[in-house]
This record gives structure tokens, sequence and C-alpha cells, in this order.
């Protein structure tokens, strides 16, 4: 949003800081390029991450607004929500000057509650992989709770195990955490190296599927995701084909053009109503399909 009127700017940015939506909280900032992601390196002595932050209402962003501001001015602020957008419990802050982070970090390190932490950022793909449970399925027949923690156990420790076995097989939920309340990325590291391990790893005679576990809301986003990466995909690798002979088959078409790469499916429209036939040829790999539009 575009606010030429310099008054009208301060009053919106003053009012929308932080508001609700539907009764969801919200919050509107000015621009400002220094908080663009491709900076965030230039900020990091300014930023203090809060953890502990009780997930009731009352401590809500702006709550948290008011508490920090005792530190010195904030520039930018905002507590993590889940999809339901109800709070994870912690949140970042991004003071205008590094005295006022110190001051945080030296007053609410290490405390049981509203507890500051320096703030440590990362690779934006390292953040995608933080998580603490993975998912497993595919478990061998008769296969037990006990044995699969056994199994598990060997990356890290395990605070939480479900598992569950029916008509359809055995599955289990496994939560990682960290004996130190204060390393955070003991739990996460677990899990990581337990996926990359295991995920495909043959036990028994099954192959393991071992990924992050993702709530229902997630698990529906990434079906979503992995559609559409695969319908992408797939448009590399059909061709459009016109000029074919009257009499042309099928099984011609794959003849013809099973010659540059394993066809996954052809779509044969005969002649009818003056138009002449035509086709669709699927591959199974984009190389494939290039090859053949290069040759033909």
């Amino acid at each position: 949003m575009n606010i030429t009127d310099n008054e009208a700017f301060t009053k919106a940015c003053q009012a929308l800081r932080y508001f609700e939506y539907d009764g969801k909280q919200c919050r509107g900032l000015p621009f400002d390029n220094a908080l663009h992601g491709s900076n965030q390196q230039r900020l990091v002595d300014h930023n203090v991450f809060i953890s502990r932050i009780p997930k009731d209402d009352e401590h809500n962003s702006k709550w948290l607004d008011e508490y920090c501001s005792q530190f010195g001015e904030i520039k930018s602020l905002k507590i993590s929500l889940s999809t339901d957008h109800s709070s994870r419990g912690y949140g970042f802050v991004c003071f205008q000057e590094p005295a006022a982070a110190t001051a945080c970090l030296e007053q609410r390190a290490g405390k049981d509650e509203i507890c500051s932490v320096k703030y440590q950022p990362r690779d934006k793909r390292e953040f995608r992989r933080v998580f603490n449970n993975i998912y497993v399925k595919n478990l061998p027949e008769g296969y037990t709770e006990e044995k699969t923690r056994q199994l598990f156990e060997q990356y890290g420790p395990i605070g939480m195990l479900k598992f569950t076995s029916n008509e359809i097989g055995s599955f289990a939920m496994i939560a990682y955490f960290s004996p130190d309340k204060d390393d955070r990325e003991a739990g996460p590291k677990a899990a990581a190296a337990a996926v990359d391990a295991m995920n495909g790893a043959e036990v028994e005679g099954k192959k393991l599927y071992v990924k992050q576990f993702l709530n229902k809301t997630e698990r529906e986003q990434e079906i979503q995701r992995d559609a559409m990466k695969y319908k992408n995909s797939k448009k590399k690798c059909n061709l459009f084909v016109k000029n074919i002979p009257d009499n042309c088959t099928e099984k011609d078409i794959r003849d013809r053009f099973g010659q540059f790469g394993e066809i996954e499916s052809v779509r044969l429209f005969a002649k009818e109503k003056g138009k002449n036939p035509y086709c669709f040829v699927c591959y199974q790999r984009p190389d494939a399909a290039q090859k053949a539009k290069e040759e033909l």
C-alpha cells in the first residue's frame, strides 16, 4: 500500500501496527528495506529470539511490544503463529539499536518465562528443515513399539513415540528432544539425521518411509505442491503431434516415438469433421521429449 500523505501515513502505521481481522492477529509495518531477508546479516546484533512466551490470547504481539519496549525502541516484532493463528510460544524482536538487544539479552537470558536468546540467522534452506517430529510407515509386519524405539533412538533421545498398528500396516510418530533445555538444535538435528539415514532404508525386506511429521493442513498443502510440481514437470514431457496419416495407429506412434525414450501414454484422435488426425505423446522423462522434438 502506498500512502502519499505523510499525516495519513503516520496514522495508518500507528493504527495498523497490531490489529485483529476476523479474529486473527495481524500487523502492518512501514516498508523498511533493512528488514528485507537479503539484508538480515546487517541486523544480527539488533535481533533477539524470545522463547517461553505463554500461549494464551493475552500474550500477543502487542503485549510483547509493550514488554520489550523497556529495553529500547523496536523496529519490528512478531510472535510466530501456527496455521490456525494460535501462538507457538516464541517470537522475534528487532530493536532499532544493538544496545537495546544487548540489554534484553542480559536481563532475560535463561529465564523460565520470556527467555531471550541471541538471534542466529541461518540459510533459508536450513529453516525449511527445522523439525523435531518424524512420521514412519511401511514398518515390517509384526514390528513392535519397542523395536521401533530401538531402531530410531540411535539418532537422539526420544521424548515421545506413538505407535499404531492396524489392517493397513504399522506406523509411528516420533518426537525427538534435548535433555538440555537451552539446546534448541539437538531435537531438529536428531530428527533430520533419522530422516536422512532411514528414509528408503530396507528393514526386514520392507523399504521404510521416514519424513517430517505434518499435520492435516500441512499435509494437504504438501499434496497440492507435489501435484503442481508433477503437473508442471509433465508439461515438459508432453508433445503435440499433427499431420499424422489417416491410417496411423497408436502402435505406429509408439514405435516411431519410442526410440527416443520410454513413453508413459499416447492419446490418438482420429480424423473427424474435417479435422486431420493428431495425438499427444507423454514421455516418462522431459529429456526424451526434447530429443524427439529435435529429431522429428
